[in-house]
């Protein structure tokens, strides 16, 4: 017997104790709660029409479209990864000798794939989920539709292989792929009843390390994970349902699109995380900032893995303090970048994830990392040690410093030149204003985390430093005549004239004075410098070098950057046109709020065009935190 038959009885009694009454009302409480979770998950089928992944999982899955089944595996295992070149499973139906032609439709909802399949009396549902980071779990139903019963012949094909077995195991680049299937399998001759179902399910479990071994797995526990996984993602999203159809629809893309990068502990990461994109290979690693941001983002939703997100960077802290710029899982393929870090953000990260779970052990857990991290700067970023600190790397080269701002190529670096400081550390010739507020915001997280943990003398302590921080900032880097914020060159004793949203950073930290504040947001809502068709391009629109199609930090609108802007323009009291740039970007950037359309990298600020990778994790951090900010507000 391959199969279950799903049988359905009902019983009449004349009287039911009051015992039984109740168990009934909770039941179909209980089914009136399903229907409603699904009913609010259906709403967002089909917008995220890629592979999907869950639960930490390195390999995603997609449906078939022109045939039953699941349609080629997309393997991480290897870092670059890897497309199987069959299809992973497939399912032929066959009646009297003839392949039955099946009207086939596919859903993408949020951690489900849906297939449906029809024909005149035969109705085959397909339906995938993660149950952990090893398992995908399929169940396929074959529902005779007729008032008679039909008899099938049934081929299930496996990598494109008839299967013969309960388990089959494969090879399949460096990974070890297993299926198993509740009964056994063959070619076989099924009778369904009529108006009756046939469920089968099936486990694909994916392995790489071969340390490693699979997670407990039990068909009894795993059939009950889809309501599991139903419940998971409607938490995920209900506190979304205040909103507009499409800002619904827009938080539960960037939701999908943070878990669909979610990546389980393995090779040299000791936690999960989140990759950028892994739609593109030099995407597959963790990098210092997209890692900060990401752990914010999914402080509102998953803040245990928000935590190890933070953990994973900081597993790569080096005894002076720094943290690596990016790390690969397969260091054979790809080493960490040591060659510079990247903005101090995780002061931000730890503070926001301790507010959404008030978990002290965690800031315990951190703090004495945190503190070290903030240190580090002033030890090998400081070249004229009077509390500004500058971008740099530890080989020497500009190219890395400007990777450490995350700013590659921004138009302020073109006339930057290196200069020594220690034996491994080097610094670029100007000190950053984004820089040197991300440190004044860390330094005021620490004050809070460290009142947490009772450190009076340290939080004193670091209260006098913001307050000589503050000063020097509005010092030197306001510039009187433009009313703007700029990079300032020691060595030539002159500010960096170019007007680029590391202007916005000092904004959100509250450092500008009221009047300052407002000559820079003059210049923010002007269309002429970055109130653009898309609002908030990465440099002046009016710049000679304003190249949004080629540019990178040259142009193209970052979603983290309209997060800053927009915030700080509300701490000034500029709400009205916070929101309404804000709107105007969520309406013009183009595809975030419709469906079948990923969120990208960056967008073209003169017609919203995405630009550069799509699926991108940091652009989907900072889009939900402005949702999840409008829920806060409302309420």
């Amino acid at each position: 017997m391959i199969h279950k038959l799903v049988l359905f009885s009902v019983c009449v009694f004349c009287m039911l104790s009051c015992k039984k009454q109740i168990e009934i009302s909770k039941e179909n409480n209980s089914q009136e709660e399903n229907h409603e979770r699904m009913e609010y998950l259906n709403t967002f089928s089909n917008f995220l029409p890629d592979y999907m992944f869950d639960q930490g999982a390195w390999f995603g899955i997609k449906l078939s479209e022109h045939q039953i089944g699941i349609d080629t595996a997309l393997l991480l295992s290897d870092s670059l990864g890897y497309k199987s070149k069959q299809p992973l499973f497939e399912l032929e139906v066959k009646q009297n000798d003839q392949k039955i032609i099946f009207d086939i439709k596919n859903q993408f909802l949020p951690g489900r794939l849906i297939q449906e399949s029809k024909s005149t009396d035969l109705t085959i549902t397909l339906q995938s989920i993660y149950t952990n980071h090893q398992t995908a779990l399929l169940a396929y139903t074959l529902s005779n539709t007729s008032n008679a019963p039909i008899v099938i012949d049934l081929n299930q094909k496996v990598l494109g292989a008839t299967v013969e077995h309960q388990i089959i195991k494969h090879k399949l680049s460096n990974a070890a792929l297993e299926f198993t299937f509740d009964h056994n399998v063959s070619t076989t001759s099924i009778t369904i009843p009529a108006n009756q179902s046939i469920t089968q399910h099936i486990a694909i479990r994916h392995r790489f390390d071969e340390d490693v071994p699979f997670s407990e797995f039990s068909f009894e526990k795993e059939a009950l994970e889809f309501k599991k996984n139903e419940e998971r993602w409607y938490g995920y999203l209900k506190p979304y349902q205040s909103l507009t159809a499409k800002k619904q629809l827009l938080a539960a893309k960037c939701i999908q699109t943070l878990v669909n990068n979610w990546r389980s502990a393995s090779g040299l990461y000791k936690h999960d995380g989140v990759f950028p994109s892994y739609y593109y290979s030099y995407f597959n690693g963790f990098w210092a900032w997209d890692s900060w941001r990401h752990a914010v983002a999914l402080s509102t939703f998953e803040p245990e893995l928000a935590k190890n997100q933070v953990r994973a960077m900081y597993d790569f802290q080096d005894e002076q303090g720094m943290i690596a710029d990016a790390v690969w899982r397969d260091p054979k393929i790809y080493k960490p970048n040591l060659r510079n870090t990247k903005p101090p953000l995780s002061g931000w990260a730890i503070h926001t994830i301790f507010k959404a779970d008030n978990d002290i052990s965690f800031v315990k857990e951190m703090f004495p990392k945190l503190v070290k991290y903030h240190q580090w700067w002033y030890k090998n970023r400081d070249h004229n040690d009077n509390k500004l600190c500058e971008y740099g790397s530890t080989d020497g080269t500009r190219e890395a410093a400007a990777w450490e701002s995350g700013m590659d190529n921004a138009v302020r670096f073109d006339t930057a030149k290196m200069i020594k400081n220690n034996a491994n550390a080097w610094s670029l010739d100007q000190e950053s204003i984004d820089l040197n507020a991300y440190l004044y915001g860390e330094k005021e997280y620490l004050v809070a985390l460290g009142s947490v943990l009772g450190k009076i003398a340290f939080v004193d302590s670091t209260k006098n430093e913001i307050k000589q921080l503050k000063n020097e900032i509005l010092n030197k880097f306001y510039d009187e005549e433009d009313g703007y914020l700029y990079d300032y060159n020691f060595k030539s004793n002159r500010k960096i004239k170019v007007k680029g949203p590391e202007a916005w950073a000092p904004l959100w930290f509250k450092i500008p004075t009221q009047e300052q504040a407002e000559n820079v947001i003059k210049i923010i809502t002007d269309t002429t410098h970055f109130n653009t068709h898309c609002p908030f391009p990465t440099l002046d629109a009016s710049h000679p070098k304003f190249n949004p199609q080629k540019g990178y930090w040259r142009g193209p609108v970052w979603l983290d950057q309209a997060y800053i802007a927009i915030n700080g323009m509300k701490n000034y009291g500029f709400e009205t046109e916070a929101e309404a740039m804000k709107e105007k970007l969520l309406n013009n950037a183009e595809g975030l709020l419709e469906k079948n359309q990923a969120v990208w990298e960056n967008y073209d600020p003169r017609n919203g065009k995405p630009l550069n990778a799509k699926h991108f994790s940091w652009s989907s951090s900072h889009l939900l935190l402005l949702l999840h900010d409008e829920i806060t507000a409302a309420n």
